[in-house]
Parts: C-alpha cells; sequence; structure tokens
C-alpha cells in the first residue's frame, strides 16, 4: 500500500496540480497554515514578503488562501517520480538477514538504486561494448549509488530516526542494561509495512529519500559511463599504467543539479583523480592565459595549475590529484609566498573569487589553485552592501583584492556586550588560514549514543584539520606571519607586468564570451543551515512545512526584494530537491541562469567586461591601495608582534605643490592632507576605509564609521580646520564629504542612528554620540558648515532619552566622562542649558560610581572595557578625576566632586614607581609602562595639568603639582633614550605625548631645561617628516586617516607645533 505521498508537494507542486482552481476547502485549516507563517515575520514584513513571492508565482493573495484551504486528499495524480522510487524500493525489496545497525534503514533504497543502474547499464550497448573483456558486476560495483547514497540517505534520516528509537524505547521500557534501544526500530523496518506508517507521518522524508535515490542514481550514471569511455585518456597522463582498477568513489563537494557532485576515484595503486561535472573549457583558456604571462615576466612567479583531461564539448572533466609536498629550503618558502602574491594579482584582475584554504594546495614552492569555477565573476550591484548614509563602501571592495577569499578573513565572536576585549577567532577559512588552529561547526550533524544506548544528535564540528594550503619546512608549518613583504612583492611585480601589457588578456576573454561560469549568489554555509533546519521532524510532517522554512530566503530579500525574486524561487525549488543553489552565467551575458537554463537575473555588468572594467582602472594609485588593503588584511594576531616597520613614503617630495602654504608645520599638514587622498581609499568618493583592533585578536578592514576616534568625523575636523586656516578648496570640499552623509542621517535621527554612530554601542566622546555633538561644535563654531539644526536635535535626544545611570562605560575615550566633555564644549559655544544639565547628570554618576579602593581615601571606577579600576587618561581614574574638575570649575559647583578627585589621585599614586620614574601599567599587573595619552605617565600629566588649572581645593592642586613633578623627569629620560613607540599617532604615539608637552609649556609648568630639551625635540621630530614617512598607530606604521591612530591626528599637531590654536581633541575642550 502506498503512503500518502501528497501530503508532501509544496506550494509550488501544489499549485501545478490544480489545487488553485478548487473553490471552497477548510477556511480553518488555510488560516491556521497562514498563521504559522505569519509567526517567522512581523505582520508588515509578511506582508510585504508575500506579495513579492506571490508575484513570482504568477498568482495573487486570494488563490494562494485557496491553496491553502485545500486539503492534501484533493491532489490530483499522477504519482510524482519520487515516491514513485519510493514505492518501488519497498515493494522489490526482502530482507536476507535481520537488520543490524543504524544505518540498514537505508538498505532499502540502496539496494534499489544498484539494481536500477545495473539494468540501465546492461542496455547500454556501448557501454558493454568498451567493457566487454571485463566482467560485468567487479568492473561497475565501485561505481554503484551503495556507499555514498546510503550516507547521505542516513544523513536525511539521522534526526527522525533518533526521535523514533527514543519514543521506541519510551514505550517499550526497554531501558536495561541488556536491551539496546535501537534494537526497538531494527525490529520495526524488519517489517517493511512500518516503512509506510512512518511516511505518513513524515511524507516530506519519503520525498528526500526518492530525490536523494533518483538523483544518486542518475549522476553515478553518467559518471561511470564517462569514465570507461574516457579510460583510455586516463591512465597514462593522470595515473600511472599500474594504477589497477577504481576500488572506490567518495563525494568531494557539495550536491547541485540533481546530485551532481565533485568525486574522487581512488585506485588499487592508492592513485586519485577527481570527477567534475562541468566543461573545464575555463581551465583551458586560463592555462593559456597563465603561459602567455609568463613569457613576460623575467622570472617564474606563475602560480601551478592541475593536470586534467577534457574533450572539447564535454559537461565533465577528470582531474589529476594535487598532492602537498613540504618546501626544501628558506628561499623556496619565499618563493612560494611570491607566487601567492602573483596569484593574487591574477584574481584581482579576473574578478576571481572563492579561493579558500580547501582551493589552494601549496606543491613545494608553488601554490596550486584547483578550482576555476569562480575564475571570472558579473559585477552585480547589491543594496545589501551599501548602508544608509551612503556610508559602506560595497563596490570598493567587492572589486579589490579582499574578493578573491585569498587573504586572511576571520569571523570573530564578541562578547554579548559587544566587548571586543573578549572577542574571539571563531575560524578563518582564507587560502591563506591555517586552519588547524580552528574549531569548525558542520552544516551536518554527528551521531553519538548515552550511557543508556539512547542516540543523541550534536553539530557537527571539525578541529585541527590539517590542510595543505600553507607551506612546511622540516615539518614545521610556515605561516604568512614572516612573509608580508614576499607575498606584496609578488603582487606588485605581476600587476605591474598586465599594467604594461593589458591586451595579454584579449585571447582569454574572447573565448569565454559563451563559457558558462559559476555565480555564487549566497554564501554556501547559508544554504547548508536550511538544508540541515530542514531534516527536523517536525518539518517533514508536511511540505508546507518545509515551505515555512524556506520563507527565510524570502526574508533574505530585503535588500533589493524585487529584483531578486526569481533567485529565490529557484533558490527554493533547488533546496526542495535537496540541492545546493547552484547558477551559471555565459562570460559575455547579462543573464544569470539556473541548472534548468532558466534566466534568474539581470547583473550590472558582464564577467567579461567586468575583467575589463579591472584592467582599464589599473593605475600606480590604484596599486598603491590595493597594497594598502594586502598589508591590512595579513596584520592578523601571529604576525603584529613581528611585523617590520613599513618603508613609508616620505610626504617631503609634496611640500612645493602646495598653495597657501604659510610656515613649515602648515605646509607639512597640507602634504599630509594630499597623501591621505592619495593612499587611495577607493574609486568611491564616499569611501574611506579604516583597520580596527579587535580585542586582542585580531584586526579587521571596515569602513571608518562615524565616530571622533577614527571615523568620519574626526577626518572631517583635520581638513574643517585645515580650510579654515587655507581657504584651499580641496579640504574644504573633503571635509563636506565626510561630514554630509553623517548629516543626512541625523535629519532621521533615531535609537538606532544613535547606535551607529558608535563603533562600540556606547555614547562617548570619541566612540559615539557625544563626538559627534563635539566635532559638530567645532566645525560650526569656524563657520565651515553650520550644524546647528544637527547640534540641537543630538542635544534634545541625549536630553530626552538617554538615561546618564545607563551608562555602564565610565571612562574618557567611550563613556560618561567623554559625554561631559563634549557637554562642556556644547555649553561653552551656546550656553545651551541642557548640555549644562547632561554635564553635570553624568558627573553625579561618575561620582555615584566610584569604587573604594582600600579605605576610604582612595577611589576608583570599573569599566566594562578592562573589568577592574585602572589609572590612566584614555580608560582610567586619570582622566575621570579632571573631567570632574572641569565640570566643577565650569559651572562652579564649589566642590561638588573634590573628595572624589583626591580619593582618584590618592588611588593612582599606588601605581607610582619612583625608581623608574613611572606609573605602572595596573591593567596588566605591572607590565612595561606606556607612555602615551591613552595610557602611562604623559596621560597622567595631562589629568593633573587640567587639575591644576581647576577650580579645586588647594590640597588637590597641591597634590597634581606634586604628581607632575614626578612625571616629566620619566617622560623626558624615556624620550631621550627612545623608549616610546615608532608610531607617530596621538593616541599612544609621539605626536600625542609632544602634544601634551606644549599644553604643559604653555601653561609654564616646564622647568626651564625641561623646555629647552622639549622645543629641541619638537623641531627634531617635525623636521624628520620631510625626510621619511609618517607612522599610523597600527601595526607596521601602516597609514591610515584616523583622528587618533592615523595621519589627521599627526596632521592636527604639526599645526599646533606651528602655533595655530586647534581644536583640543586630546582633552575635548576648544582650543589651546
Amino acid at each position: 500500500m502506498s503512503f500518502e505521498w501528497w501530503r508532501a508537494l509544496n506550494t509550488v507542486e501544489r499549485l501545478e496540480r490544480g489545487l488553485a482552481d478548487k473553490s471552497g476547502g477548510n477556511d480553518a485549516l488555510g488560516a491556521e497554515r497562514l498563521e504559522k507563517l505569519i509567526r517567522q515575520y512581523d505582520l508588515r514584513e509578511f506582508e510585504e514578503h508575500l506579495s513579492v513571492y506571490l508575484s513570482s508565482l504568477g498568482i495573487d493573495r486570494a488563490t494562494y488562501q485557496r491553496i491553502l484551504n485545500q486539503d492534501e486528499e484533493s491532489v490530483r495524480p499522477p504519482k510524482p517520480d519520487w515516491a514513485q522510487a519510493v514505492d518501488n524500493a519497498l515493494r522489490m525489496f526482502r530482507w536476507t538477514s535481520r537488520p543490524s545497525t543504524f544505518r540498514s534503514f537505508a538498505e532499502p533504497f540502496v539496494h534499489y538504486a544498484n539494481d536500477q543502474m545495473k539494468k540501465t547499464l546492461i542496455k547500454n550497448d556501448l557501454f558493454c561494448r568498451i567493457i566487454e573483456n571485463e566482467t560485468f558486476d567487479e568492473t561497475i560495483s565501485p561505481f554503484l549509488p551503495g556507499t555514498n547514497l546510503e550516507s547521505n540517505i542516513i544523513v536525511e534520516c539521522t534526526p527522525t530516526l533518533v526521535l523514533l528509537i527514543n519514543e521506541i524505547a519510551e514505550e517499550s521500557n526497554t531501558l536495561k542494561k541488556d536491551a539496546a534501544p535501537i534494537n526497538g526500530l531494527l525490529d520495526k523496518i524488519q517489517d517493511l509495512s512500518y516503512y509506510t506508517q512512518l511516511f505518513n507521518r513524515f511524507p516530506v522524508l519519503a520525498k528526500k529519500i526518492g530525490q536523494t535515490v533518483l538523483s544518486s542514481l542518475e549522476s553515478s550514471l553518467d559518471m561511470c559511463v564517462n569514465f570507461f569511455r574516457d579510460r583510455v585518456d586516463i591512465i597514462g597522463l593522470l595515473v600511472s599504467e599500474e594504477c589497477g582498477n577504481v576500488v572506490r568513489i567518495e563525494a568531494a563537494g557539495d550536491s547541485h543539479r540533481r546530485g551532481r557532485t565533485v568525486r574522487q576515484l581512488s585506485f588499487e595503486s592508492g592513485e586519485k583523480i577527481f570527477y567534475k561535472p562541468r566543461s573545464a573549457k575555463i581551465n583551458k583558456e586560463y592555462n593559456k592565459l597563465l603561459e602567455r604571462i609568463r613569457h613576460l615576466l623575467p622570472r617564474d612567479l606563475i602560480p601551478g595549475v592541475p593536470s586534467y583531461i577534457w574533450n572539447e564539448g564535454d559537461c565533465h572533466y577528470w582531474e589529476a590529484d594535487v598532492v602537498g609536498r613540504p618546501c626544501k629550503s628558506e628561499n623556496e618558502i619565499r618563493l612560494f609566498y611570491e607566487r601567492v602574491g602573483a596569484l593574487l594579482a591574477i584574481a584581482y584582475c579576473l574578478g576571481s573569487s572563492d579561493l579558500h584554504y580547501e582551493n589552494i594546495i601549496a606543491v613545494g614552492d608553488r601554490p596550486v589553485f584547483v578550482d576555476l569555477e569562480t575564475l571570472i565573476q558579473p559585477y552585480i550591484r547589491d543594496e545589501l552592501w551599501e548602508s544608509f548614509g551612503g556610508i559602506w563602501s560595497g563596490e570598493t571592495l567587492m572589486r579589490s583584492v579582499l574578493s578573491s577569499g585569498l587573504l586572511p578573513d576571520p569571523l570573530f565572536d564578541l562578547a554579548e556586550d559587544e566587548n571586543e576585549n573578549e572577542a574571539k577567532i571563531l575560524y578563518d577559512l582564507s587560502g591563506l588560514a591555517d586552519v588547524s588552529l580552528y574549531k569548525f561547526k558542520q552544516n551536518n550533524t554527528e551521531l553519538t549514543w548515552d550511557e543508556r544506548g539512547l542516540p543523541r544528535i550534536r553539530p557537527g564540528e571539525r578541529f585541527g584539520e590539517k590542510a595543505n594550503n600553507i607551506p612546511t619546512l622540516d615539518q614545521k608549518t610556515m605561516r604568512t606571519t614572516l612573509y608580508h613583504e614576499q607575498i606584496v612583492s609578488g603582487f606588485d611585480r605581476l600587476y605591474h607586468v598586465v599594467l604594461l601589457n593589458r591586451d595579454v588578456f584579449d585571447k582569454f576573454l574572447a573565448a569565454l564570451q559563451a563559457e558558462e561560469c559559476r555565480v555564487v549568489l549566497w554564501q554556501t554555509r547559508f544554504y547548508g543551515e536550511i538544508l540541515a533546519v530542514a531534516r527536523q521532524p517536525d518539518l517533514l510532517e508536511s511540505g508546507l512545512a518545509q515551505d515555512r522554512l524556506f520563507s527565510l530566503i524570502w526574508r533574505r530579500l530585503d535588500r533589493d526584494m524585487n529584483r531578486f525574486a526569481t533567485v529565490a524561487k529557484s533558490e527554493v525549488s533547488q533546496l526542495d530537491a535537496g540541492d545546493f543553489p547552484y547558477f551559471t552565467i555565459p562570460g559575455g551575458s547579462v543573464q544569470v541562469r539556473d541548472y534548468l537554463g532558466r534566466e534568474v537575473l539581470s547583473v550590472d555588468m558582464t564577467s567579461v567586461a567586468n575583467v575589463q572594467y579591472r584592467l582599464e582602472r589599473m593605475s600606480e594609485s590604484d596599486l598603491e591601495f590595493q597594497r594598502w588593503l594586502l598589508r591590512a588584511s595579513l596584520m592578523q594576531p601571529e604576525s603584529v608582534s613581528v611585523l617590520p616597520v613599513l618603508d613609508n613614503r616620505p610626504i617631503g617630495p609634496k611640500l612645493g605643490s602646495i598653495s597657501n602654504a604659510n610656515g613649515k608645520e602648515l605646509n607639512l599638514a597640507q602634504a599630509l592632507g594630499s597623501r591621505i587622498l592619495e593612499i587611495g581609499y577607493g574609486s568611491d568618493s564616499d569611501t574611506w576605509l579604516s583597520i580596527r583592533p579587535v580585542g586582542n585578536v585580531g584586526w579587521r578592514i571596515q569602513d571608518a564609521g562615524r565616530d571622533l576616534y577614527g571615523g568620519r568625523l574626526g577626518i572631517a575636523l583635520f581638513y574643517s580646520f585645515l580650510a579654515e586656516l587655507t581657504g584651499v578648496k580641496t579640504w574644504r570640499t573633503t571635509a563636506a564629504q565626510l561630514v554630509d552623509p553623517v548629516l543626512s542621517a541625523i535629519e532621521g535621527f533615531d535609537d538606532d542612528y544613535a547606535s551607529s554612530l558608535s563603533r562600540s554601542g556606547g555614547m562617548g566622546l570619541y566612540t559615539g554620540l557625544a563626538g559627534a555633538l563635539y566635532s559638530l561644535t567645532q566645525m560650526t563654531k569656524w563657520g565651515e558648515i553650520d550644524a546647528s539644526e544637527e547640534i540641537e536635535q543630538i542635544l534634545k535626544y541625549m536630553s530626552e532619552r538617554v538615561v546618564a545611570e545607563n551608562e555602564r562605560r565610565l571612562d574618557l575615550l567611550s563613556g560618561s566622562a567623554g559625554i561631559v566633555r563634549a557637554c562642556l564644549s556644547a555649553w561653552s559655544a551656546s550656553s545651551d542649558g541642557r548640555a549644562r544639565e547632561l554635564a553635570i547628570r553624568y558627573s553625579d554618576h561618575l561620582a555615584a560610581e566610584v569604587v573604594r579602593m582600600g579605605g576610604f581615601d582612595r577611589v576608583a571606577w570599573i569599566t566594562p572595557i578592562e573589568r577592574y579600576p585602572i589609572s590612566g587618561y584614555g580608560h582610567g581614574a586619570a582622566g575621570i578625576a579632571s573631567t570632574l574638575a572641569l565640570c566643577q570649575t565650569v559651572f562652579r559647583l564649589d566642590g561638588r566632586y573634590d573628595s572624589v578627585i583626591r580619593g582618584a589621585l590618592r588611588f593612582e599614586e599606588t601605581s607610582y614607581d619612583p625608581q623608574g620614574e613611572r606609573w605602572l601599567e595596573l591593567r596588566s599587573n605591572g607590565r612595561d609602562p606606556m607612555i602615551a595619552w591613552c595610557h602611562g605617565s604623559a596621560g597622567i600629566a595631562y589629568s593633573r595639568l587640567e587639575i591644576i588649572e581647576s577650580d579645586v581645593d588647594s590640597d588637590i592642586v597641591r597634590l597634581a603639582e606634586k604628581h607632575l613633578l614626578w612625571t616629566l623627569p620619566g617622560i623626558f629620560r624615556d624620550l631621550k633614550q627612545g623608549h616610546l613607540t615608532t608610531d607617530d599617532c596621538l593616541c599612544h604615539g609621539k605626536s600625542g605625548v609632544l602634544w601634551i608637552l606644549r599644553d604643559i609649556h604653555q601653561s609654564g609648568l616646564l622647568a626651564p631645561d625641561q623646555a629647552e630639551i622639549y622645543l629641541k625635540m619638537e623641531r627634531e621630530y617635525v623636521d624628520s617628516f620631510s625626510l621619511r614617512g609618517v607612522y599610523s598607530g597600527v601595526p607596521g606604521g601602516l597609514e591610515i586617516a584616523d583622528l587618533m591612530t592615523g595621519l589627521s591626528g599627526t596632521g592636527l599637531f604639526l599645526l599646533k607645533s606651528g602655533g595655530f590654536r586647534v581644536p583640543q581633541v586630546l582633552s575635548g575642550g576648544l582650543s589651546c
């Protein structure tokens, strides 16, 4: 008796069978089904997505409701092929012995598929002639669906079988030491009628099994016939004459196009080859291209390619197994990485993607790229990459070296509160990643058994997998850590060759005009997760339940629903068939097709045109930008500590080209302004990229953001002030480009935007909304922009919506202390009462949040960043204490915070080392102390200067003066001895220290000998910029535009050293 197969049909299949034409039906049933679907959305989203979905099906809402109202029994025949296959398999099968293992469940279907394949091959006269001198069964045995089919069926069935075993055990009370619970299931499947009962309960499970049987049968037949037809060519070219017979065939990739997948064939000799069910035309033309490029290079930097056999016109080819091989010397390691750079340059020119760790194999000194199906790609403008305000630079990154998948691209996992200090790297799958360092979560599941013999499912994981993409020497993995310059060198060399010989690509592009190349429209991992969830028993009860799951595809279409609707329809269809969606596009076409040839999407630029665009765009400035991205992407934790300081380009040669130069420092600052624009922040005028640390585990390239510390507002502050001083149009235009998107976004101000201003979700001066208040106040004050309305909106929002007591961040850089300073700046500019109220409210909050340290005479603060009290200006007690002193002074609060300020200074005294004349790092148990604005002596000296000049109790002033006297000798000694970091940034570099010393000097608090030393140091430091590059405060000194760690901050320092009254960005003050 057949099972109720019709219940497994999805909406599209029900539509095809005429259910929409029926009237009446069960309204209550339809309403229940609709309600289940709506639960995955809010109502507004549901209506919008449903409208697009129904439009793609060519039906309206009323028709859809009629389909939902119909009971499955009204479905019209005929029976689908998959249902017929399941029925036939059960009808034809007989157990020859008792089922004995979990995998026995698949045996009827494996037996059926094997039998059908044998019958088909026997009827194939050509095939029989090819193997006429061989034993039929023995020859074809490895090619039968067999083991691979069994594994695929068990993967589909495991969640359901686990449920059944537990149910049977509970019903029969078999949880005894001498009775294995699985025996209950094995007893039941011995009676084949149990399968019918099971499939009536879970009809979609039957559908998945039937589809798997048919697709496995079809793909196995194709491969078998193709192998024996091509065997003469394969043996002797891809494997040795002594290889023997094929003994094992394993799937080596995801299932596409009705079960077609890459397969690995193993021979008796141990040799292996790969069967790839697609044309090798692109491989052929790629090899020709490499040969043409090879002749243009002064030495061989060409990456390796695997050997293959392909007959023109075939939709399959055979590829040799590329076996990794260690390097023999350090020189070979260096050459390997130089060739990696050359491969990256080729991938950049072609727009290649998917060069992940499985597709790169290290064969001695040559990286081999083994999968070319995404070698060239069309350009698809995707709204997903463009956040509102036009700030995210999607096109720039999509068309950069980063899109290849070869460069490091770690996935970070942040703490729940997005505290990046507690971040970790989940994994990195790039072509240069050492994946043995990471644990992977897989889409499939692992079956385990508990102590009672009951099965349990857990997510599949792989840990410590040894891949072949990283070269080895003397059994040691030689990661990219020490070979950045080799990668850059190889990239530069090949880039320059192409730059001078663009026509080397002409024949390649002409040959691929009509050739299909795969297009990956969504992450494979995303598809895999959906397929894994689709196996859950509650989703196997009805085809409409599967529809509810696949509606996740439609939810994804927020980016551009109408444009991608046909893609989504095809994705759902392929996922329903158990395949990973697969799309291709001819090189010269704008139409993406699915595997059935249906057009699903029009792209913005063909693959061939995209390559031509890339070639035309190549230039020395583009090379510089791509090189910047390359260096930035290589800054991962294992390499940061050993990165050499880069040989950055001196800014001196640019001095003569700057107009309105009025003094050396202004001239240098303008040269830095030009340099920032030259670094090549992409071809998009709105593109401003930077790199950010993610805790202590890595760095990531990202949009500069909207904050003051490293974002657009800080960079704009530099350009705006430069425009104010010089009147140069370029600086004014650049400042406007940086600020305009922020101003536009503030017009639609809401909570989401307030959060988006911040890198860490806070409201602070350098990382959040307070930074916008401060910077817009400064630029409005100079008259470069009029942001008075936006300042009004920010103050209104902060007054009405922000609760000071909820602010967990307390420090100057990202928390309440910084908010106070921004409000002091706003009040000084406008005397707005709300700014005064906010400043006092946050100051009171700081005073209330103190932690008593070793008695009532010492106090400090704990912030989420460090989790324990620390000293220092940017993050610690020094910056908070001086903030309270400033607020008390500005608003004449008559000693309101004196006791807290006094206690904070007493706390910081415990970190002073009189012998070393330094302030120790409380954040790291006394490690080598920093001398910087953010941490250490310079910032503490700055806070004492602010307290000395504030209206606080005289004993506090005396204490601050004592601390300043303690601090200055150590700073000067370390400056003389070169103990500062090698970078020039404001946050933790030399510019920040000298900025602070200038303010102390102008206050008359440097001793005469100290003042003399300081002025000499500053002159020498400023002069050095004409002879060397400027080093940002990131590993290797990589140039970035950021205010606090990059070139724009150093530019402001230069202006300050020239005597200009620059904005006091180190304190949030107005000017000094």
